[in-house]
């Protein structure tokens, strides 16, 4: 292309063209020079970025939307640079451009901010789709869908919770999907202090037993374990009771099956839990 190029300066220099000819043919030849110099630049540039981007895990996820991002840029800034070489002058337009992009990034602050969460979102992944999060302002639920402006959880009553993705950024959140989805599940219980320590701790073993013939979610291993914490109470000793569930959302009915047998037991045993 550049050799074509040569030869065409070249021809045109050893033709006698008029002279207002030879200037058009010089300025789109100029064009096409710096048309291909751009493109170069262009590729380089994006097959680097996209090396850069693919060496990790990070950079591969939000590998498209920086490529996206650069495509654009290199559009805008490549455009603007051969319509001056064409002798359009693009002063004015520049200057009220910059006016009223200030006044868009003003206006679409949230959205831009949400916008470059979103990539921090996909490039750490503080969260995954899946994962069961808690945020510290009490939103919580499974993580259905992450997009360039907002998250959506979904709760256990099945309702649907949108954060916008600066605002899940910026907040503590715990997944209890990670390391791993089990998750401790910890029932407490009080008894007398005159009680027979040993045969309740049989009792809340056994009532985890039972639940677990239940509830698929109460693992077996680790297995159940019951220990003096907190211990010594106001009105008597407080045990719990520890199981893992599989995870988060098998909870609330680990829990229910857990305390209903507990409390069977106890009344069967005549084993008395102070109330005020």
């Amino acid at each position: 292309m550049a050799r074509a190029n040569a030869a065409l300066h070249a021809t045109l220099g050893s033709l006698e063209l008029p002279r207002n000819l030879q200037a058009v043919l010089g300025r789109i030849l100029a064009v096409a020079n710096l048309t291909l110099t751009l493109y170069l630049i262009a590729q380089l540039s994006l097959a680097l970025l996209g090396r850069l981007t693919a060496r990790s895990e990070a950079g591969r996820r939000v590998g498209t939307q920086m490529m996206t991002m650069a495509r654009v840029t290199f559009a805008v800034v490549f455009g603007a640079l051969l319509l001056d070489n064409l002798g359009v002058h693009l002063t004015a337009l520049v200057t009220t451009l910059g006016i009223g992009s200030l006044a868009v990034a003003l206006a679409l602050q949230d959205t831009l901010g949400n916008f470059f969460a979103g990539l921090y979102l996909q490039a750490d992944r503080p969260v995954r789709l899946g994962d069961y999060v808690r945020l510290d302002t009490g939103d919580e639920g499974t993580v259905m869908h992450i997009g360039w402006r907002s998250t959506r959880l979904q709760t256990l009553a099945n309702n649907t919770v949108v954060l916008p993705n600066e605002r899940l950024s910026k907040a503590v959140v715990t997944n209890y999907s990670l390391p791993d989805p089990e998750v401790a599940v910890d029932v407490r219980v009080t008894v007398p202090y005159d009680a027979d320590l040993e045969r309740v701790e049989r009792l809340l073993l056994e009532a985890a037993r039972q639940a677990r013939a239940e509830q698929d979610g109460l693992l077996d291993h680790p297995p159940p374990a019951v220990r003096l914490i907190p211990g010594f109470g106001g009105k008597g000793l407080e045990l719990t009771l520890s199981v893992r569930v599989r995870e988060i959302r098998d909870r609330p009915a680990v829990e229910d099956a857990l305390r209903r047998h507990i409390l069977a037991l106890f009344r069967t045993d005549a084993i008395q839990m102070p109330v005020s």
